[in-house]
């Protein structure tokens, strides 16, 4: 789970700092290892942060992530996405 977060929290530092070839590499393996239980465990500024950066750089979650994501969000952060 570390792992994972320090994988996601590296992206969205490359990715404001405008390295964002390397972050969406680091997005897509953060993805790659995404389950229900790492995304329960972000966040919500968090589990917004890596929604808006996988539509920056288009890529998917699977849809039951997905909706398990968007269900976790305040209903304000859902609108904004």
């Amino acid at each position: 789970l570390r792992m994972a977060q320090d994988t996601f929290r590296t992206a969205v530092v490359l990715a404001q700092g405008g390295r964002n070839d390397i972050a969406k590499v680091q997005l897509q393996r953060c993805l790659a290892e995404l389950n229900g239980t790492r995304l329960r465990a972000l966040s919500p500024g968090a589990l917004y942060r890596l929604l808006v950066l996988a539509k920056a750089y288009d890529l998917i979650l699977s849809a039951t992530l997905r909706d398990e994501a968007y269900a976790l969000l305040p209903a304000e952060a859902r609108t904004r996405l």
